[in-house]
């Protein structure tokens, strides 16, 4: 099993005494330790600035944890009047695919959706129908762009979801399936999307 863990913590969630009493290695490395699987982890603590990192840069598998991006970047282009989250899109039984989510299981195609309500069901109950919708709203390759230019740039979208014939990143793909990253921010600023030339 592989995990990404990327983790913020802030003084308010760990409590002011607990925060104080054991550095972040100290109280992180025996959990990473008992769990069976990979293991990723950059921290920073929010409240004092302690910092910690295990295997920070190792690209790892999103799974849904791509959706979180695939939010930001909608929510972007909505406020620069690209697209319109009040604007309802029409989808179809041919638009259901497996896994988590209520459209699939529960709602018959043919109906519409505000394009608001269908990034909602992404987040709110991890949709994966709802998230195929919303990304071909805001184009397959715009996540990649606006996660690169904010110093993220191994976080992508490859494809849609359950979808892999529309992948744009197909190595990243057969190796991390739908999305991937790093926990680790790339400082330097420096964009490399090789995997797609014309992505820059």
């Amino acid at each position: 099993m592989l995990i990404f863990l990327l983790a913020v913590f802030v003084s308010q969630g760990l409590g002011a005494q607990e925060a104080t009493e054991k550095p972040l290695a100290e109280r992180l490395l025996p959990l990473i330790a008992a769990h069976e699987g990979e293991v990723a982890v950059s921290v920073r603590h929010i409240g004092n600035g302690e910092e910690f990192h295990y295997r920070s840069d190792v690209v790892m598998p999103t799974a849904s944890l791509i959706k979180l991006p695939i939010m930001i970047e909608a929510y972007r282009q909505a406020a620069e009047g690209i697209i319109d989250l009040q604007a309802t899109v029409d989808w179809t039984d041919t638009d259901k695919v497996v896994g988590s989510g209520i459209l699939t299981k529960h709602l018959t195609g043919g109906s519409k959706l505000s394009l608001s309500d269908l990034v909602r069901l992404m987040i709110a109950s991890s949709d994966n129908t709802a998230t195929n919708l919303v990304v071909d709203r805001i184009g397959l390759d715009a996540t990649a762009r606006e996660t690169a230019s904010l110093g993220f740039p191994e976080t992508r979208l490859h494809s849609k979801v359950y979808r892999e014939n529309t992948s744009i990143f197909p190595g990243h793909s057969r190796k991390h399936g739908f999305g991937s990253t790093k926990p680790s921010r790339n400082v330097s600023g420096s964009v490399s999307l090789s995997d797609r030339p014309d992505i820059s």
